[in-house]
């Protein structure tokens, strides 16, 4: 799959996009030398076996990383992360806050506020037949945007390779639970957004296929969220050395800082959901 160009997902047909567009633009020496490392690497990840696969993984996603910064500092200068001393000077108080597993259990405490107003709407559906298919839509948006680009993004490309590299098994075990249970939750996204953008008003069977599934998912979700906070958080959070824990969590920060922009108008718009329903805590500020 890595390196499949007939593959729309893949990493080589995602690059090979990536080379088309920089053709046409100016200062892309940088981006292309990133690239062509790129794309060595991923044929690397598709020809390595099992002992070496972890280290595959990790040279890809740094190279993968390297794209990025390249292409950020090349044609978006705004998107580039803050400085770290500036996390250093805010203090004892701010130093203690960066523990990745904090971190991402802020992120499912949000993600339950969602998921009440979600539960709200299947109330609503199975109770009138009537639902807001904008609404449902605002909490696919974020499910996806927040929560897969985001919230999996920092737990796969970012703690994972740092798990693995302290003993964590790729194939088996909590890391690998995480990951197919992320693609079990995009299996049920792809189903309720299919629902929202039928143009036809949804019949009885309609309204009671959408409460059914959406309570399916928070279920799931709900379930996923503890698996990774008892099998996965927990037990990482007694293993990884200090320096990494805090270098995740900044890891962690200067990716949302480069996603802040994009997000925002998503983060406001799910705000504004759970304030109308006011069925949780309020979110974090967009």
């Amino acid at each position: 799959m890595a390196v499949d160009p007939a593959s729309p997902r893949s990493v080589v047909n995602c690059l090979r996009l990536v080379d088309a567009e920089l053709r046409n633009l100016p200062r892309s020496e940088r981006a292309n030398a990133a690239l062509t490392t790129a794309r060595s690497s991923a044929f690397a990840l598709a020809r390595a076996g099992n002992d070496d696969f972890p280290q595959a993984i990790e040279t890809l996603l740094t190279a993968l990383a390297a794209v990025h910064e390249a292409l950020a500092s090349s044609y978006f200068p705004e998107l580039q992360p803050a400085p770290h001393a500036r996390l250093d000077a805010e203090g004892d108080g701010a130093r203690a806050s960066l523990d990745p597993f904090e971190y991402l259990e802020r992120e499912h405490v949000e993600i339950q506020a969602v998921l009440r107003v979600l539960e709200e709407l299947a109330f609503q559906s199975e109770r009138s037949g009537q639902v807001e298919k904008s609404e449902i839509r605002s909490i696919v948006a974020y499910l996806t945007e927040c929560g897969e680009l985001g919230h999996h993004e920092k737990e796969e490309a970012i703690l994972t390779p740092k798990l693995v590299e302290h003993g964590f098994d790729w194939f088996e075990g909590p890391v690998a639970m995480m990951r197919r249970e992320h693609r079990h939750e995009h299996l049920y996204l792809s189903v309720l957004g299919h629902l929202t953008h039928q143009t036809s008003p949804w019949s009885t069977e309609d309204a009671h296929r959408f409460a059914t599934d959406a309570r399916a998912l928070c279920d799931f979700l709900r379930s996923h969220m503890d698996h990774e906070r008892h099998d996965l958080f927990d037990q990482a959070a007694r293993i990884l050395p200090e320096p990494i824990k805090t270098t995740l969590a900044r890891a962690f920060r200067d990716f949302d800082a480069r996603q802040e922009q994009a997000l925002s108008p998503v983060r406001a718009r799910m705000a504004a959901l759970v304030d109308k329903y006011r069925v949780s805590q309020p979110m974090a500020p967009a």
